[in-house]
């Protein structure tokens, strides 16, 4: 939890001084190509990361073995989730120069590697080790960008180049902080295709979950331009400041049921978390909403008047979107991995959907409403199917009974 503040406070100063010194064509063009690096950055571990803390969680390999597989995975990963990084984002990058392109493809080797590592973090149960290689960047690139604006040097190019200095630093100190406790090395290759079986569908659910809120940006900046796409990503990230307890207690909850198994009190758990987070959350969301023009123009600026509406609809979303970080977590930690990516994908299809049709109507609105749609779509069914199971759970427990 102190983790989690401690990144999302990093974010929010790093967020607040590119937001107000880049005009929204400058914070657009940020969010498409950091935006791309992310979601490569999920898909591409295949779901090694998962697979890795749940078999050394559940004893089937050691935590030796799972760091030499990954780290042997990985530069062949980076190669290729660089190459598709740059193809689908070439104009991006072509108007960024041959500088910037190398940085952001460097940074996004970076990420998959730090992605990697943290599944032996998550396995071996040190969430400390976690939070460090998940915080560690962000803190790096709020300090950067801080200095950059003492400097009046915060520009879009330095933005980039702090962005992914974060995560090249700290690569080196994540891979030690894995390999050094762990036992004896092993690249146990012939567990690789066991592992992407297991884990691929885990890294799909991941990857539609982050594209989940990243989408819109996508669709803005195809359709209206990446002024549009920085008025969402601005009201985007602003709604995520309230989100950060539910994803720090969903890690948590994914380790602690990865080591421990699929049980019902985990679900129960799960359930009671989930709920307390979305009554919370309501609440949370309506004061939100109801001062969204006050922290657009405290936090933001004028220039990104047009992200209040934007926000109000967001904010209204965070109660579902809190719920789904909780249910989704804990189903991969049970190693359920089909359920999740079934889940996550009607939210996503559905998000997309509304974002055809509503994007080239209402801008930067539209997108939140997908957004909105796609995570209300996606709780529901959690709910259902956590309802459904625990029920029926109970109706074996009854029937053992003498």
């Amino acid at each position: 939890m102190a983790s989690r503040g401690l990144t999302r406070v990093s974010q929010v100063v790093a967020f607040l001084l590119l937001a107000r010194v880049l005009s929204p064509e400058g914070f657009g063009a940020y969010a498409v190509v950091t935006s791309a690096i992310f979601l490569a950055g999920q898909i591409g571990t295949l779901g090694l990361r998962q697979a890795a803390a749940y078999r050394i969680g559940q004893k089937i390999m050691s935590d030796g073995e799972a760091v030499g597989v990954l780290a042997a995975f990985w530069p062949i990963a980076a190669v290729l989730c660089a190459a598709g990084v740059y193809a689908l984002n070439r104009d991006s990058f072509e108007a960024l120069g041959l500088g910037l392109t190398t940085a952001a493809l460097i940074a996004c080797a970076a990420v998959l590697l730090l992605n990697l590592m943290q599944g032996v973090f998550l396995g071996r149960g040190e969430i400390r080790a976690f939070a460090f290689s998940d915080s560690g960047p962000r803190v790096l690139q709020s300090v950067f960008a801080a200095l950059l604006w003492l400097f009046g040097a915060l520009t879009l190019d330095t933005a980039l180049w702090s962005f992914a200095a974060g995560f090249i630093l700290l690569a080196p100190m994540v891979i030690w902080m894995a390999a050094r406790p762990a036992n004896k090395l092993d690249l146990a290759i012939v567990q690789v295709p066991a592992m992407v079986r297991h884990g691929f569908l885990f890294a799909v659910s991941a990857f539609l979950v982050m594209l989940q809120g990243r989408i819109g940006v996508f669709f803005l900046s195809g359709a209206d331009g990446e002024v549009a796409a920085g008025q969402f990503f601005a009201a985007q990230r602003a709604s995520e400041i309230f989100l950060e307890l539910a994803t720090a207690a969903g890690l948590v909850l994914f380790s602690e049921t990865a080591r421990g198994g699929a049980t019902r009190e985990k679900l129960e758990s799960a359930v009671r978390t989930a709920t307390g987070l979305f009554v919370m959350f309501l609440g949370v969301g309506a004061v939100a909403a109801a001062t969204a023009p006050w922290l657009v123009a405290t936090l933001l600026g004028p220039q990104y008047a047009g992200a209040t509406d934007a926000l109000r609809i967001l904010a209204i979303g965070l109660a579902p979107a809190a719920a789904v970080r909780i249910l989704n977590s804990v189903i991969a930690g049970m190693g359920r991995p089909y359920i999740s990516a079934g889940i996550v994908f009607g939210g996503m299809a559905l998000n997309a959907l509304v974002c055809m049709i509503l994007v080239p109507k209402l801008g930067a609105s539209g997108a939140a409403f997908g957004l909105v749609g796609g995570q209300t779509l996606a709780a529901a069914t959690y709910a259902a199917l956590c309802w459904v199971q625990l029920r029926a759970s109970k109706q074996t427990e009854n029937m053992r009974q003498p």
